[in-house]
């Protein structure tokens, strides 16, 4: 049994979660629905604009390898996260937040010169993520940033498509690769973004080299990478630089490939039974709540009039509590909650689902 798992390396970047209108985005001339690139003094003056005007809701350890190599140690593997930050408060929010969740890291013992990369997320009413980025020490990503003597110790090293944009990372995951490789130790690549495989797909061919064990994209990804025009075309491209695909496909389910086993996972229908609200600072109580507290965030359940019909505080519940709170009112026949439109940008509309 190896130390670990699951050994990651990948970029890192605060999260730092707003919930704002739609208005916002055309004052100041964002693009909805897209992730820009910013410099540092453009994010200093929309960090300060967005936590004056919305608040700022949570911070979280983020970026794509991050956040798998988080969920995969909130499934009980043991992990280990290469990554750089810098020696300021976002930095050390970062190594904290990742070792609370369970995710081991070298951060305590090296932290570089300069600005820990931050992303900031616009949630708006719809749900739909809006970020602004500015990278910081994370572009700088290096070869003695991989802490190679850990990754001998691992079943797998995962690399995300990400690091294919700069050139010291690309090398920096090329070299972790090799090392791997060497080791006994599979490699897991995630092409990331359509983007990374429409602008940098040399970048691209290089991270995967001779091939990988296993290899993460959706199709849109596959067929941009392959050039081919169907799905099964780019698997037949894509089949030769791995020993394990996997395809998702978004409403059409996922296609996975082991040797010359396939697997296709279809999506079951669904039907929402009733939506959980999740609701931080309304600016005035709704029907049924009395006596909020000025801030922390509340999950509410509520009927479709917009009566209050359980709200728990904080963390003071478990997904076990909340089952039985969505089976009870589901239980009246309430099929949808709906509150009023008027508090927008306090309220994340999360769809609570039960299959046909």
């Amino acid at each position: 049994m190896k130390k670990y798992q699951v050994f990651g390396i990948g970029n890192a970047l605060v999260d730092m979660e707003f919930e704002v209108s739609d208005s916002f985005f055309t004052e100041h001339g964002i693009e909805k629905g897209l992730m820009t690139l910013v410099d540092e003094e453009t994010q200093h003056r929309m960090v300060d604009t967005l936590t004056s005007k919305y608040g700022l809701i949570k911070r979280a350890c983020g970026v794509s390898a991050a956040n798998t190599i988080v969920a995969i140690s909130q499934f009980g593997g043991d992990t280990f996260y290469a990554c750089k930050v810098a020696d300021d408060e976002a930095g050390d929010f970062y190594m904290h937040d990742l070792h609370a969740a369970g995710v081991r890291t070298r951060l305590d013992q090296v932290k570089g010169d300069g600005v820990t990369g931050k992303c900031m997320v616009m949630v708006t009413p719809d749900a739909e993520r809006t970020m602004n980025t500015f990278l910081g020490i994370t572009a700088d990503f290096a070869e003695s940033d991989l802490h190679l003597e850990e990754l001998e110790h691992a079943e797998y090293l995962y690399i995300e498509g990400y690091l294919v944009t700069s050139d010291i990372s690309r090398s920096a995951a090329i070299r972790a690769r090799e090392h791997a490789s060497k080791h006994g130790v599979k490699t897991a690549f995630t092409f990331s973004d359509p983007a990374m495989v429409t602008y940098f797909s040399d970048g691209v061919k290089e991270i995967l080299g001779d091939g990988v064990d296993l290899l993460f994209c959706n199709e849109e990804e596959a067929l941009i990478f392959s050039g081919a025009s169907s799905l099964e075309d780019a698997i037949a491209v894509l089949k030769p630089m791995t020993h394990r695909l996997v395809v998702t496909r978004g409403p059409k389910g996922a296609v996975i490939l082991n040797g010359q086993a396939r697997v296709e996972i279809e999506v079951s229908p669904l039907n929402t039974v009733l939506d959980l609200y999740v609701l931080n600072r309304p600016p005035q109580p709704f029907r049924g709540m009395v006596d909020w507290e000025s801030a922390g965030m509340r999950t509410a359940v509520v009927d479709p009039e917009g009566n209050l019909h359980v709200l728990r505080r904080g963390n003071e519940w478990t997904p076990e509590d909340l089952v039985a709170d969505l089976v009870a009112l589901a239980g009246r026949n309430e099929q949808t909650a709906v509150l009023d439109e008027g508090h927008e940008g306090r309220i994340q509309r999360i769809f609570v689902l039960d299959r046909q």
